[in-house]
C-alpha cells in the first residue's frame, strides 16, 4: 500500500486545509488524556527528554477546542484537543505549547489514499506530534522567485500559505499510550529519527505502549490553482520539524509480511521525507524495503539528506536472515534511484542493545529513493562502527572494528534541460531523461 504524501500532508494540516472523500459513521477513535478520560484508549503520558536524560512531563491544557479527526477518508466522533506544554521548553514558536493527535483506524473502515484508491485491511494507531498554533500567528510561506507570496485562497482573493510550527528538535518524545484491549502491536513505522516503540505496563498493570523518537524535517511543496504542480521543482516550499508514527496491529494487512516472524512484534522502521511504498520483505534479493520521497533541498535551500533507521528484535532479525547477532554480521542500506538508474550504498551504523538489533543509515539524497537493508553472516566479516556509546550496548565483536560499507569513489557530472542544470553524483553517474550532459 502506497501512503500518498498529499494524504499525509493534509492531515497534518487537517485544521487548515482537510482531506475530504465520502465519509463512512465516523470510525476513526480519538485517544484523549487517561488522566482526563481514565479509560482506554487514552494518552497515559508525553515526557520531553533532553541530551543528559532529564525528563520533563508535558502537561495537556488550554486552549482546548473540538475537533473532528480526518485520516484517509474518514473521520472521528468529536473530540477534545488540548494543548500540551513541557514548561521552560519551547518550540519553534517561540512558547511551550504542543499539539498532540492520537487516534486508532480500525479494520473494515475504507482506507483511501485517493479518491479511487481505497483497502479495509489497514488497523493501526497513528500519533502526529507538532508545535502549536494557538496564540502565536501561523508561520507564512516565502515562496522564492515569485513576484508575490499570495498563491494559497482563491484565484479571485489570493491569500499567503501558511504552514505548521516546528518542534524544538533538541529533545526526544516519548508518548506513552493505553490502547484498546484488543490492540496486539505488531510493528510501527514512522517520520521520526532513532525512534522505538516498547510494550509494557503501568503501575495500575494497564497494558501500555509507549513511543520514543527524535523528530525530522518536513519538506514539501505548496501545489494551488496559482502555482499548479512544477515537475522540475526540486526545492521545497516550507521545511518544518514533526513526528509522525504509524503503529500497526497483528490482524492489519500491513502486517501480513512479518506474519512468520512472530509479526516482528515491537520492531519499527524510522525515516525522514514521506513514505511512497509500505514496509515490505523481498525474498529474491533477503532485504527488506520501502520508498521514500521528498524535494532535493530544504526551504532555506540547504540539501535535504534523508535519514533511515531500524529497531529490530533479535528474534526478528534471526527469522529474516538467519543470522547469529552473538557473532560477526553485516548491515548494508542502499539507496536505487528509478529515475535516474543508479544505486549506491548509504554510510550505515548498527549495535545490539539488549533484546533489540539497532540500525541506522544516513547520507542519501532525495527525490524518491527505495530503501534496501541486507543483513548478513560470515565468519570473515568486520563488523559495522556502533552508534554512540552506550552503557547498556552489546558490542557485537571487536570493538576496533571497522565499518562495513566502504567508501565507493563517485563522481560528479553536471546536466541540463533549457535553463535547468541538475548534478548528478554516483559512481556511473548518467543524466536523466530529458537532460543532457554539460
Amino acid at each position: 500500500m502506497k501512503r500518498i504524501v498529499v494524504v499525509v500532508f493534509s492531515l497534518l494540516i487537517s485544521i487548515l486545509a482537510p482531506l475530504e472523500f465520502s465519509q463512512a459513521n465516523a470510525p476513526l477513535v480519538p485517544y484523549e488524556p487517561c488522566e482526563i478520560v481514565n479509560q482506554a484508549p487514552c494518552i497515559e503520558s508525553f515526557t520531553l527528554i533532553d541530551s543528559n536524560g532529564k525528563r520533563t512531563k508535558a502537561i495537556p491544557g488550554g486552549p482546548i477546542t473540538p475537533l473532528t479527526y480526518e485520516f484517509a477518508g474518514q473521520k472521528s466522533t468529536p473530540t477534545t484537543t488540548y494543548q500540551w506544554y513541557a514548561p521552560g521548553i519551547n518550540h519553534e514558536n517561540k512558547i511551550e505549547l504542543m499539539t498532540l493527535h492520537v487516534y486508532h483506524f480500525p479494520l473494515g473502515a475504507k482506507y483511501c489514499w485517493s479518491e479511487t484508491e481505497c483497502s479495509t485491511n489497514v488497523d493501526e494507531t497513528i500519533i502526529y506530534l507538532f508545535a502549536s498554533g494557538w496564540g502565536v500567528p501561523a508561520p507564512t510561506v516565502d515562496f522564492v522567485n515569485r513576484e508575490n507570496d499570495l498563491i494559497c485562497g482563491t484565484v479571485d482573493k489570493p491569500e499567503k500559505c501558511i504552514r505548521m510550527w516546528g518542534l524544538n528538535e533538541n529533545y526526544r518524545y516519548e508518548i506513552s499510550l493505553r490502547p484498546l484491549p484488543s490492540f496486539d502491536f505488531s510493528h510501527a513505522n514512522g517520520e521520526a529519527r532513532n525512534g522505538q516503540v516498547r510494550v509494557g505496563f503501568n503501575g495500575q498493570g494497564n497494558r501500555v505502549i509507549t513511543f520514543t523518537g527524535e523528530p525530522v524535517n518536513f519538506s514539501y511543496k505548496i501545489e494551488t490553482p496559482l502555482k499548479p504542480k512544477d515537475p522540475n521543482q526540486i526545492r521545497a516550499d516550507a521545511t518544518y520539524t514533526y513526528i509522525g508514527v504509524y503503529a500497526h496491529t497483528t490482524i492489519s494487512g500491513q502486517s501480513e509480511w512479518l506474519k512468520r516472524c512472530d509479526y516482528g512484534r515491537e520492531m519499527s522502521l524510522w525515516y525522514s521525507g514521506q513514505l511512497q511504498s509500505m514496509p515490505m520483505w523481498i525474498p529474491a534479493d533477503s532485504a527488506l524495503t520501502l520508498q521514500v520521497s521528498s524535494t532535493h533541498y530544504k526551504a532555506d535551500n540547504s540539501k535535504n539528506v534523508g535519514v533511515f533507521s531500524i529497531d529490530m528484535p533479535i528474534a526478528t532479525a534471526k527469522c529474516l536472515w538467519g543470522v547469529d547477532l552473538s557473532k560477526a554480521v553485516s548491515a548494508t542500506v542502499a539507496a536505487t534511484y528509478p529515475e535516474l538508474g543508479i544505486s549506491e550504498l548509504v554510510t550505515t551504523s548498527s549495535r545490539v542493545e539488549g533484546n533489540f538489533f539497532k540500525v541506522s543509515a544516513s547520507g542519501f539524497h532525495y527525490s524518491a529513493p527505495i530503501i534496501k537493508m541486507k543483513v548478513t553472516q560470515s565468519a570473515t566479516t568486520q563488523l559495522v562502527t556502533p552508534l554512540e556509546a552506550s552503557p547498556s550496548s552489546t558490542p557485537l565483536a571487536d570493538p576496533a572494528a571497522v565499518p562495513v560499507v566502504q567508501k565507493i569513489k563517485k563522481s560528479t557530472i553536471s546536466c541540463v534541460k533549457g535553463k535547468i542544470t541538475k548534478k548528478v553524483t554516483a559512481v556511473k553517474p548518467k543524466c536523466p531523461t530529458g537532460y543532457k550532459k554539460k
